[in-house]
C-alpha cells in the first residue's frame, strides 16, 4: 500500500516538473501578445506632508502594506499582482504617522505596464492620483 502511494506521488510529481515550464512559457508569450513586458504596476506616491506617511493598497477587504515614505520625499513601489487584472477596484490609502486623520484615493483600476502616481499633500484633500500607460 505505501509503495503504491509512493509511485503515485512520485507519477505526479513529475507531471507538475515537466509541465511548470510550458505554463511559464505561456504565460510570458501571453504578455507578449498583449505587448506588455513587464508583469507588474508600479505605484509612485510623493509625500508633501509634513509627517510622515505609511501607504497602503486595499481592495474587497484585503490591506497590503506597501511602505513608509518620509516627509517631503518620494517612493517607488511594486503593486501586488493580485491587484491587477482582477476587475476589481482598489484604493491606495496613506496613514500620517502620529495623526488620527488619512487620505484615501476614489476607486483605481491598474493592469501590467501602468503606473499610478499619487502627490499627497500636506493639506490631505487636496491630493491627487493618476494612472497611465508607462512609455516604452
Amino acid at each position: 500500500m505505501k509503495a503504491g502511494r509512493l509511485l503515485t506521488t512520485l507519477g505526479l510529481a513529475s507531471t507538475l516538473a515537466i509541465s511548470a515550464p510550458v505554463f511559464g512559457t505561456e504565460a510570458r508569450a501571453q504578455d507578449r501578445v498583449a505587448g506588455t513586458a513587464d508583469p507588474t504596476a508600479t505605484v509612485y506616491v510623493a509625500n508633501n506632508h509634513s509627517l510622515d506617511i505609511r501607504v497602503y493598497a486595499v481592495s474587497g477587504g484585503r490591506r497590503e502594506r506597501l511602505g513608509n515614505i518620509t516627509s517631503f520625499n518620494s517612493r517607488t513601489f511594486t503593486l501586488p499582482k493580485w491587484f491587477l487584472n482582477t476587475g476589481h477596484d482598489f484604493r491606495l490609502v496613506a496613514y500620517p504617522i502620529g495623526a488620527r486623520t488619512s487620505v484615501a484615493t476614489h476607486e483605481l483600476y491598474a493592469y501590467p505596464g501602468d503606473v499610478v502616481e499619487w502627490q499627497v499633500r500636506h493639506n490631505l484633500r487636496l491630493s491627487s492620483v493618476f494612472v497611465y500607460r508607462a512609455a516604452g
